[in-house]
């Protein structure tokens, strides 16, 4: 079986338990690169390698407010 390589943004949601919102936060504050795909480079993907590193990035504990 091969290894899912990209992702839309929906599968990136499900495949790292967050939602959608989490994922268009995190493409907009940068910390997700996307990629452009189809006739229109309409279609967002985001890379597997690039889902696994921005979730190894998030912070291991809780911080305070």
């Amino acid at each position: 079986m091969t290894a899912q390589l990209a992702y839309t943004v929906d599968e990136a949601a499900q495949a790292s338990a967050t939602s959608k919102a989490t994922i268009h936060r995190a493409i907009a504050a940068g910390e997700l690169t996307v990629r452009y795909v189809g006739p229109k480079k309409s279609k967002i993907v985001i890379l597997a390698e690039e889902l696994t590193a921005w979730l190894h990035a998030l912070p291991e504990t809780r911080g305070t407010k």
